[in-house]
């Protein structure tokens, strides 16, 4: 059989699959109104103002939020606030700029139109989601959630709900870092978000529906996976739903070329089926990885860019200054920093690949310049002066920077080098006897080892090689063969760099040396 039948095979197989999961595990429908939603806004207002909406220090803040975002939807057609809701298109917009939508509305109206309303309407627009009179559609909702919606709807739709995921978090045996936590909380609330109800309402076809909008738009896959386990430990997912949500995740395929430009809703059609062109002709040269790449280099990083800071463009031949202020745009990505008084003010940090996507953007303008020549009739139309010179995309300048920097660190670190080594020996050490104490136990027993008191676990069936120990208050598990094993490479190989002055990120073997350890240790 041929690589490309195999191919076919499998793609039909992973279809199969996929379509034999929505059959077993439906999303909860989709409503066009309900009870929450049909509220006036007076009654509306009235329960914003009142507890768990607003808290007992509130100041009102999020009343007068919910006021404004009625009033403004109150001008759209619909017999609920739902229909408003998509009526008035702010799901269309990207959700970085649906804001916009309502601050016009103001300027029209004759209304003061100062930045502080776009936060007004942000938190009127939280709470009508958290009181379930709006719910967002998924993919329009995954795309960037809000910091304060996990405390919000905690607070305000289903405490329990949430007091029951945290002891689950805090009884997990792997110990959950709270980033983790946070993640899987964020994936979970989006849910509640979109399809109303409490945790203890969320189907397996509700997660499903949340993984294909990540999958369309391309977001983040953080936490989805412990979003799942959390909700199954919950007991309420039913006895056929799948232990891991892995068995989604393998389901769900590769995007096709399509998917990989809609993802980003770019506004000019001519230019959205430019870009489809393009990376399918791109397609059989390269892997799926690297597309998915290309693909956001294009169209994320270059011409929704482009849309957003310039609206209405529909060409991709760009005057100078568009292109030079690109170039800048591009150079440098948005870093937080804290203030002075504490608060968060916006910097900026260098962009560490943007000569990739400058030079991703050249090859895109050439290779059209040359097809033009083969297929004047599809792309001569197409054929524009390249915005990206070659010295733009010259790396000599940004590694020589790089080496710098790389040479910098090295400097920096060399004081402490002594003080490295020593407090790896001494975990090596450390590793070495605790592994060997375990081994003389039997399951259940406890030991001591360095002064502290361990319990030897059963290992699991599939470690079947590794030594298993945890507190004998209940912590966490620890593979302590594993850990002994990365305690002496840990030491070794930070000792032969030492030894042999191959620690300065410029010696020419370094490489070599560090190649030769990951085979030694694989």
């Amino acid at each position: 059989m041929r690589a490309d039948e195999r191919a076919a095979r499998r793609a039909g197989a992973t279809a199969t699959a996929h379509a034999g999961l929505r059959r077993a595990f439906p999303p909860r429908p989709d409503e066009t109104a309900w009870p929450a939603s049909l509220l006036s806004a007076g009654q509306i207002i009235a329960r914003i103002d009142a507890p768990p909406f607003r808290p007992a220090n509130g100041t009102g803040y999020r009343r007068h939020g919910t006021t404004r975002i009625l009033d403004w939807l109150a001008g759209f057609p619909g017999s609920s606030w739902q229909q408003r809701w998509k009526a008035s298109g702010a799901e269309d917009l990207p959700k970085e700029q649906w804001l916009d939508l309502p601050m016009r509305w103001r300027q029209a109206t004759g209304q003061s139109a100062a930045p502080h309303n776009r936060d007004c309407f942000q938190a009127g627009l939280l709470m009508l989601v958290c009181a379930d009179v709006i719910r967002p559609g998924p993919a329009w909702m995954v795309r960037k959630a809000s910091n304060w919606i996990v405390p919000a709807m905690a607070a305000c739709r289903d405490l329990h709900g949430y007091t029951a995921l945290q002891d689950l978090i805090d009884a997990d045996p792997d110990g959950i870092t709270a980033g983790q936590a946070r993640l899987a909380l964020g994936r979970i609330t989006m849910i509640l978000a979109c399809k109303g109800g409490l945790v203890r309402d969320v189907t397996v076809g509700d997660y499903l529906q949340l993984l294909d909008a990540m999958h369309q738009t391309g977001t983040g896959g953080a936490g989805r996976l412990l979003a799942y386990r959390l909700l199954h430990g919950l007991g309420h997912l039913g006895p056929d739903a799948p232990l891991t949500g892995r068995a989604f995740l393998q389901a769900a395929g590769q995007r096709t070329v399509e998917e990989l430009v809609d993802r980003y809703q770019v506004q000019c059609r001519p230019v959205r089926d430019l870009f489809v062109d393009y990376l399918r002709e791109r397609q059989p040269a390269v892997d799926y990885v690297t597309l998915s790449k290309l693909a956001g280099d294009l169209v994320r990083l270059f011409w929704t860019d482009l849309e957003r800071h310039h609206p209405g463009i529909d060409s991709i031949n760009l005057a100078p200054e568009v292109a030079g202020a690109w170039r800048q745009r591009v150079s440098y990505r948005p870093a937080g920093g804290a203030a002075p008084g504490g608060e968060t003010e916006a910097k900026l940090a260098p962009r560490a690949d943007a000569r990739s996507v400058m030079m991703a953007v050249r090859a895109f303008y050439l290779d059209i310049a040359q097809w033009a020549l083969d297929e004047p009739h599809r792309w001569a139309r197409w054929a524009v002066p390249c915005p990206i010179r070659e010295t733009d995309c010259n790396r000599a300048k940004h590694d020589k920077l790089v080496k710098s920097r790389m040479d910098q660190r090295t400097r920096e670190r060399l004081p402490r080098l002594p003080a490295l080594a020593r407090a790896l020996s001494q975990h090596r050490l450390a590793s070495a006897a605790l592994l060997e104490q375990a081994r003389r136990a039997r399951p259940g027993d406890i030991f001591t080892s360095g002064g502290q008191s361990w319990r030897r676990l059963p290992a699991p069936t599939a470690y079947t090689g590794s030594i298993w120990a945890c507190t004998p208050g209940g912590g966490p598990r620890t593979d302590l063969t594993r850990q002994e094993s990365e305690a002496f490479w840990a030491w070794a190989f930070t000792e032969v760099l030492r030894h042999s002055g191959m620690f300065s990120a410029g010696h020419p073997l370094r490489r070599k040396l560090i190649s030769a350890f990951a085979q030694l240790r694989g």
